[in-house]
């Protein structure tokens, strides 16, 4: 983490006299401020010891001190889980984070809080990035109180997918060969930045048109800030409350985030500029209002004349997918490179739905090989070990009798993904597994994009990914390009893990793939 001129959060009461004197330009401090602001942060420490205390959950400790834990929690928050896991199963219990107490819940009461309204996920997003302070803003776009984010995501994205699967097709298609090229011997690739970069453009495509989604300088924006907004969050948590604001000012990290934000208005500003003069020119004409069929437009029309900036909010749908989507397209390859054959038998599948239909949304349903192979590596390789992360608004007792205060964060506990009550040799990759449950009693729950407390991925009930539906369609349109046109294996010798961060899991970036490109195929997907 870079270092800073600011002091060490080790000593609150040092750290404030230290602020304080920064602010006045003084050479002392008023005894009675440094009191009250002492008392402030004090008293914060008090109500939370006295609210912990009006619950009977188990509060469960790694090291046997809490503050060590919270030191530990980046480095060991999984064994901190599967510790709590163990002494209290399928029991809500307690661990201490870099943030505080944090409530884990077992997977079955997913469920119960699914659409309980008094688990806020807006308050949840605001408190983990610091209630959207300068250079955070994207971070909490989901918390927009006319929630335009959910409406653009689930109505626009969603309802558009068959217009839209040509323009991603089209751009999959460059992108690959962009950065597989056309060479048919067998090279040696660092998968995780490759991912990235195909994610970032084809989701550009249809963020920002044609205008911006091969721009180089927008796609490093769009790739970077949401890796360097987690790690200067993780840097704030680290000082006093009270003082993040000013560590915020002079942090490199936060100075860099805020740069970004400024070059991202750059970029995207004048584009939005020139299409309401465009459209506003057309309406004074009495002409047809141009269309571009992109997230520029949707926001625009959504918005329906509220006030928003559409600077912000292309970058909390960059922030809320790319990475995540990036992670899960990694992890399906490496998974179809460990079972060799599979390969072939999705590309005989692709074939058959493809080739008759074309880029149609209903060809893509029709992948069902492919969306189980997707939905089994999520199952097996998930984003993160807890999900469906909430603050609780008000006091709130659980039908089973657990009560939990108010001003808790609450997250939901993803185990039930491995549990051998409901999946046959959990711990198996089963590409089959979720395309033999379609058509049987488990058909509503056999779908990538369906959600239940035995698959989480993408969240449950009314705060579940509103995106799921596009990146479903999203990630099988990037494989049928890859498995069509490319053969890849592992590198001989190498294996595949994931690197824990905290509660991720994320792909490792430095893991290789051997790919070439394939001399003779089935059928030519760009002339679909």
């Amino acid at each position: 983490m870079p270092s800073s001129s600011l002091p060490s959060s080790r000593s609150s009461a040092e750290g404030i006299e230290y602020a304080l004197a920064g602010i006045t330009d003084a050479n002392f401090i008023s005894l009675s401020v440094l009191m009250a602001l002492t008392a402030v942060f004090l008293g914060n420490v008090i109500v939370k010891k006295k609210r912990q205390k009006a619950h009977n959950i188990p509060f469960v400790l790694y090291t046997g001190s809490a503050e060590t834990d919270a030191e530990l929690f980046q480095a060991k928050a999984s064994e901190m889980v599967n510790k709590g896991r163990k002494e209290h199963p399928d029991s809500p219990f307690f661990i201490n984070n870099d943030m505080g107490p944090y409530l884990i819940l077992p997977s079955r009461l997913a469920h119960v809080i699914r659409n309980t309204n008094a688990f806020n996920f807006a308050m949840f997003l605001k408190d983990y990035y610091h209630n959207g302070a300068p250079g955070f803003e994207p971070f909490i776009g989901a918390s927009r109180e006319d929630k335009l984010f959910q409406a653009v995501s689930r109505k626009r994205f969603t309802n558009s997918l068959n217009r839209i699967t040509v323009p991603l097709s089209q751009e999959a298609s460059f992108a690959l060969d962009l950065q597989f090229g056309t060479s048919t011997e067998w090279k040696e690739h660092t998968i995780h930045p490759i991912g990235l970069d195909i994610i970032a453009r084809v989701s550009s495509r249809v963020l920002l048109g044609e205008e911006l989604c091969r721009n180089t300088e927008w796609l490093e924006v769009t790739k970077n800030y949401t890796v360097k907004g987690f790690i200067a969050a993780e840097v704030l948590k680290q000082k006093p409350k009270i003082l993040r604001g000013i560590y915020n000012r002079f942090d490199p990290m936060c100075v860099e985030l805020r740069r970004t934000i400024d070059r991202a208005r750059q970029l995207i500003g004048p584009v939005v500029e020139e299409r309401r003069r465009m459209r506003k020119e057309a309406m004074a004409r009495g002409d047809k209002v141009p269309s571009f069929n992109d997230s520029i437009d949707w926001i625009e029309e959504e918005a329906a004349g509220n006030p928003y900036d559409p600077v912000l909010i292309q970058m909390t749908i960059s922030t809320s997918s790319i990475h995540s989507t990036t992670d899960l397209l990694v992890k399906t390859m490496y998974k179809i490179a460990e079972h060799p054959g599979l390969d072939q038998e999705l590309r005989d599948e692709i074939v058959q739905a493809l080739r008759p239909n074309g880029w149609k949304k209903t060809a893509l349903y029709d992948l069902k090989l492919l969306d189980s192979v997707i939905k089994e590596t999520q199952r097996l390789e998930p984003l993160t070990l807890v999900t469906m992360n909430r603050f609780t608004e008000r006091d709130v007792t659980l039908p089973d009798g657990t009560f939990i205060p108010k001003g808790t964060r609450v997250g939901t506990d993803t185990s039930y993904r491995v549990s051998p009550e409901f999946y046959e040799d959990p711990l198996k990759f089963d590409p089959y597994r979720y395309a033999r449950w379609r058509g049987t009693d488990k058909d509503s729950i056999a779908h990538l994009v369906s959600t239940s407390p035995q698959s989480l991925g993408f969240g449950h009930g009314q705060h579940a990914c509103p995106g799921r539906f596009f990146t479903a369609n999203e990630l099988k349109i990037i494989l049928c390009h890859l498995l069509i046109k490319y053969d890849f294996r592992l590198v001989d010798g190498s294996s595949y893990a994931t690197m824990p961060l905290g509660l991720l899991l994320n792909v490792n970036p430095t893991t290789r793939l051997m790919v070439r490109r394939r001399k003779e195929v089935e059928l030519s997907l760009d002339s679909l």
